[in-house]
């Protein structure tokens, strides 16, 4: 039987302690605390929400969704089943639960890990070789901007700057685009402005990362 404050259990029945439940996605692991379980069968109930980049975006801008193809559970423990069955795609910023049934028939104390894996071919290998800031004839390359990413097909990037490495002060910007395969999504603030702030003047630009392999450049162009 179980309740919301966790599974009851029958008198002298054996039990396994799972210190934590670890959930994995593309190398990042989020616990949830740990719980009392019976050895042999039993169930958790998963929550999964498509949350990639939404501390970095805007409202206005999605990102892209996520599908999960295949779910893993780290030893001695094994999966029997999984409702719904995968594959699942989730939209961004919506949640899936997932009901994961699983065995263990042995005594142990311990976490338990839980990897939700997605398809290879949903994410893609990108390598910034550098950004660079370009308007008219000037143009700057942003420090240690070098980077090599695995991040989902068409994912968002924001990349914040310092205009100041390009423009001066009060020139006037009335567009602002990337360099292909990138595409412009938007910035915060949003053309057209004025560069107004005599000591310092930052803003946020949101690009779309490609949906096949890239290693190059990232150019950001500021038009007058």
């Amino acid at each position: 039987m179980v309740s919301p404050f966790g599974r009851f259990f029958k008198k002298g029945e054996e039990r396994i302690n799972l210190t934590s439940i670890n959930l994995k996605f593309m190398g990042e692991t989020h616990g949830l605390p740990g719980r009392e379980v019976p050895r042999g069968d039993f169930e958790l109930e998963l929550p999964f929400q498509n949350k990639i980049g939404s501390d970095l975006l805007p409202d206005s801008i999605k990102g892209p969704p996520i599908k999960i193809n295949k779910i893993t559970v780290s030893k001695p423990f094994s999966l029997v089943s999984i409702s719904p069955e995968l594959p699942q795609e989730i939209p961004y910023m919506e949640r899936k639960m997932f009901r994961l049934k699983f065995n263990a028939d042995l005594s142990y104390s311990g976490p338990i890990l839980i990897d939700f894996g997605n398809d290879p071919s949903d994410t893609i290998n990108l390598g910034i070789s550098k950004i660079s800031l370009v308007c008219g004839s000037n143009r700057t390359d942003l420090e240690e901007t070098s980077s090599i990413l695995k991040v989902q097909k068409s994912q968002v990037l924001m990349k914040e700057i310092q205009l100041y490495r390009v423009l001066g002060y009060n020139e006037h910007i009335g567009s602002i685009s990337v360099n292909k395969p990138f595409t412009m999504l938007s910035s915060d603030p949003k053309p057209p402005f004025n560069v107004d702030k005599k000591d310092s003047f930052r803003i946020k630009i949101f690009v779309k990362a490609p949906a096949f392999d890239y290693s190059g450049p990232l150019e950001i162009v500021f038009a007058k």
